[in-house]
């Protein structure tokens, strides 16, 4: 009688989940400001992405920027969260003294809505030394840690 030997293989998949930190950012200043601020007091030199992030769903388009450190596996990006659209006013009441647009303002992290802007990051030092360098800038109101919890839409942000 002839057996069949069959090969069991087990391969082993270590499911790495890199761990993101994340800051909290409220200053009433442009994206590309804050980022100039950052690069002017910190180890990294974060530079405009070629690619923004556009919510399909609230119909915005929120600023990114990014660094890389490819020799030690490190990445931060900043995001605007807000993001503020006009459309022109129609024309329900003639007697209008001014013609201003209709403002709607968005959020990205809804659950974050007076937050103006986030700075992830895989390296929990690179973090804490830029909270502590923004908490000294007079243009920024208030500058904290977000645990990732808070955070429940993260895994579906993808920067790169």
């Amino acid at each position: 009688m002839d057996e069949i030997r069959r090969k069991t293989y087990n391969l082993e998949f270590d499911d790495v989940i890199e761990k993101n930190h994340w800051l909290a950012i409220h200053a009433s200043i442009e994206p590309y400001q804050l980022a100039f601020i950052i690069n002017q007091n910190s180890q990294i030199i974060l530079s405009r992405s070629n690619k923004d992030i556009y919510d399909e769903k609230k119909q915005g388009m929120f600023q990114l920027f990014e660094w890389s450190d490819p020799i030690n596996d490190v990445v931060c990006n900043l995001l605007s969260n807000k993001y503020i659209s006009e459309k022109k006013q129609i024309k329900l009441n003639n007697d209008t003294l001014f013609k201003l647009p209709e403002r709607n303002e968005l959020s990205l992290f809804t659950e974050l809505k007076l937050v103006d802007f986030l700075l992830r990051s895989t390296d929990e030092d690179i973090l804490k030394s830029i909270k502590y360098q923004l908490l000294e800038e007079p243009m920024i109101s208030m500058v904290y840690s977000i645990p990732v919890e808070k955070i429940r839409n993260q895994l579906n942000l993808i920067f790169q």
